[in-house]
């Protein structure tokens, strides 16, 4: 009996081993990995872009699908890919064929006149070699202070300590929210979500410096205060 397990065993383990060689290895990298935070002024338009890094010696073509598009009526808010540039944006679509040496790119430019508010739009996208390697590339940008952020900062907070490089963030929403720790660039260095009123995150791994808080409720951002971090 105990040659039968141990030969069950070794053979799940081979299979394993078969099905790890046989994943295909992502061959594109994501600058700045799959999360853009922003903010735009009034009376002007911004793009913020995504690129694809080709990794490999030859070409690759990306296709992408539309997930969410969120956005204030009243804004001009449009998607440009590797090669086109929409009006909209549109439900799918296959950029240009990004050759050894270029990059894909996924932008959303948004102008939001003198209307205050926040934007949310989701894309997943994936190399046509490889469609079992899915990446959902997110948008969310704001212009001046809606409302419904000021309502929800006040019952928005956070604590840092800093001998056990902990952050908890609380809120009065007791259902959850997404939230998001970003440098001054807007990349968004944790992400997450929390199904309660409050969430601790390790960030001992962050370098001296300030950070921005942000949670995600109800398609709008809070910003936070500053977070500054002396390692």
């Amino acid at each position: 009996m105990k040659f039968i397990r141990l030969e069950i065993s070794m053979v799940v383990t081979a299979i394993m081993i078969a099905v790890t060689n046989i994943l295909p290895a992502q061959n594109y990298s994501i600058t700045p990995d799959d999360t853009i935070i922003g903010w735009v002024p009034y009376n002007d338009i911004y793009h913020f872009n995504f690129l694809q890094n080709n990794l490999t010696t030859g070409s690759l073509i990306f296709s992408y699908e539309k997930v969410d598009v969120v956005y204030p009526i009243g804004w001009t808010a449009n998607l440009c890919d590797n090669g086109t540039c929409f009006e909209g944006f549109p439900n799918s679509g296959t950029m240009d064929t990004v050759f050894n040496g270029d990059v894909g790119l996924m932008s959303v430019g948004i102008n939001p006149g003198v209307i205050p508010g926040s934007s949310l739009v989701q894309y997943a996208i994936w190399e046509v070699s490889t469609p079992e390697i899915v990446d959902t590339l997110t948008w969310i940008v704001t212009a001046g202070e809606p409302t419904i952020i000021n309502e929800i900062s006040s019952i928005f907070d956070f604590i840092f300590n800093p001998q056990i490089h902990s952050l908890l963030i609380s809120s009065n929403i007791n259902d959850g929210f997404e939230y998001f720790v970003c440098d001054l660039t807007g990349r968004a260095l944790i992400k997450g979500k929390s199904f309660q009123s409050e969430v601790s995150i390790d960030v001992a791994s962050f370098k001296t410096g300030i950070y921005f808080i942000y949670i995600l409720k109800w398609q709008t951002i809070v910003k936070g205060k500053q977070l500054f971090i002396n390692n």
